[in-house]
This record gives structure tokens, C-alpha cells and sequence, in this order.
């Protein structure tokens, strides 16, 4: 397991009056579309990854996400996408760690 940095996903909000909402969309393969997988948002313009997507993130993943704006009536707004896949890779460990004496000594005050 790796760390990897939190990001924040921002939008600027619809003009219409209507909007009561967001929802943010993603696909493992290619371009989120109206039957991607999806979560409702709620009438928010961020949201931090990978918190809001409730995936397992011990797992490496590599994910296409799209916002829609949602109205009083439940229509949706064209889809915006990321250009850029968003993911949690992390890069490889160092391998073969060790620890080897050397013919130097350090004196130390130990002060109890």
C-alpha cells in the first residue's frame, strides 16, 4: 500500500435557475457517459477524491470522471470530462534495503 495525494475536483456552477444538484460520473474504460457508474452530489462545485468516490483505494485505479448538473425535474446537463484520467498509482518501492557497519564512531552526551 502507497500514499498518494488528495485532490480537490472543482466546477464552476450552471447558470440555470433550476439546478438543484450535481453528479459526478466515471468510467474505468474511456469517457464517463449517462450509464456510467455514478454518485449524486448534491448542490455542491467540489468535491476532494478519492473521498467522494467510496472505492476501495488499496487498489490501484485508473478512472475517467465527469460532472453533470441535475434540475428540479431530474434532466441532466451535457457531461464535462476530465481530460486526464484520474488515478492512485503510486510508484514503485526501493528494493533490497540493508545496513552495513562502517570503521567510524560518533561520541554521544546521553543526558537522562
Amino acid at each position: 500500500m502507497g500514499k498518494f495525494r488528495k485532490c480537490k475536483l472543482c466546477w464552476n456552477r450552471s447558470k440555470s435557475k433550476q439546478v438543484v444538484g450535481y453528479r459526478l460520473y466515471w468510467s474505468k474504460d474511456g469517457k464517463p457517459d449517462y450509464g456510467s457508474n455514478y454518485f449524486d452530489l448534491g448542490n455542491v462545485k467540489e468535491v476532494v477524491l478519492p473521498d467522494v468516490l467510496k472505492l476501495n483505494s488499496r487498489y490501484p485505479f485508473r478512472i475517467n470522471l465527469g460532472v453533470s448538473a441535475v434540475d428540479i425535474y431530474g434532466n441532466e446537463s451535457d457531461i464535462l470530462s476530465l481530460p486526464a484520467p484520474y488515478t492512485n498509482e503510486v510508484p514503485l518501492q526501493p528494493t533490497e534495503l540493508s545496513l552495513t557497519e562502517i570503521d567510524e564512531f560518533v561520541t554521544v552526551e546521553i543526558n537522562w
